[in-house]
């Protein structure tokens, strides 16, 4: 049920009906919503497909947040990322298409500790998290990056993984897969693999990963899918995701190597919530960006 509250209601001359005045406030969840929050939140409040922004802690797609090389966090935490090399591509209507073409040589972007250290180390305030990213890959080559926050205390890092070098499996396919470090040091690979199916050059991808602090259970989806996973790495229960403090968030590289590794792909969006967000939740994001016109299988 929805209701309106006028202070005032009057008609002077009673040749019409009432005019409105005074402050009108309105409740409800249905019907007018009215505008609340900063400028930065009513931005914002169209995005992810209107999935609530509780607990979101990072949000940034190309199209609505990049001018002058500044990569702007729509999450309203501040987390902006400072893009270096990048080229963009305008795309769609509104722009909701367009993306950023990191070379595979050295393009990246990175919000650096520094900038926002107490919201960047708190993160993920409640040991789990969802991690998100809508992307196309150019060219696959072995633990080339997406996402990373591994320099200094190795947090998590999201990236591709060859067949040809290296997979969890022994078989001839190429994943994209997320590495994380729990508080107690162990960590956990998990990979993306669809029934053994190549994860390739020629689509657009929603690719999503969420992990559980109180059960240990992470789990993947593709365009809004959940898959059947390959997980590997420490053995003993798996705890909340690692807190780090000095520690970059890089789209586009892993300073983890020596030289830095870079990746090639198109970036559309990256959103992070340190909470889990259900499998109804990811669908109706993942329809969002359906309805923007990316290239999906």
């Amino acid at each position: 049920m929805s209701e309106f509250r006028i202070d005032q209601i009057k008609s002077q001359d009673a040749s019409r009906g009432p005019d409105i005045a005074g402050i009108t406030t309105f409740t409800g969840t249905s019907g007018i919503v009215m505008p609340s929050g900063t400028t930065v939140d009513r931005s914002s409040q169209g995005i992810l497909g209107g999935v609530s922004k509780q607990n979101l802690f990072l949000y940034h797609d190309p199209g609505l947040s990049l001018s002058s090389g500044l990569l702007t966090d729509l999450s309203g935490n501040d987390l902006h990322m400072q893009v270096v090399g990048p080229t963009l591509t305008l795309a769609g209507t509104d722009n909701r298409t367009s993306y950023l073409t990191f070379d595979g040589s050295n393009d990246y972007a990175r919000s650096t500790v520094n900038q926002n250290p107490q919201a960047l180390s708190s993160f993920p305030r409640s040991g789990s998290m969802t991690f998100g990213m809508t992307l196309k890959i150019d060219t696959f080559t072995h633990v080339r990056p997406f996402v990373t926050r591994w320099s200094g205390v190795e947090q998590f890092r999201f990236y591709m993984l060859n067949s040809t070098t290296a997979n969890p499996s022994g078989s001839s396919v190429d994943y994209a897969g997320i590495q994380i470090y729990d508080t107690e040091g162990k960590y956990k690979v998990v990979v993306y693999n669809d029934n053994f199916v190549n994860i390739s050059t020629t689509p657009d991808y929603h690719l999503t990963f969420t992990h559980n602090a109180e059960t240990g259970e992470t789990l993947a989806y593709r365009d809004a899918k959940e898959s059947t996973l390959i997980t590997g790495g420490d053995d003993g229960k798996f705890t909340g995701l690692r807190t780090t403090t000095d520690s970059d968030l890089d789209i586009g590289i892993n300073q983890g190597y020596d030289p830095d590794r870079f990746g090639n792909f198109r970036f559309y969006n990256l959103y992070m919530y340190d909470r889990v967000l259900s499998a109804s939740e990811i669908k109706t994001i993942h329809n969002s960006f359906v309805d923007r016109g990316y290239n999906f299988e």
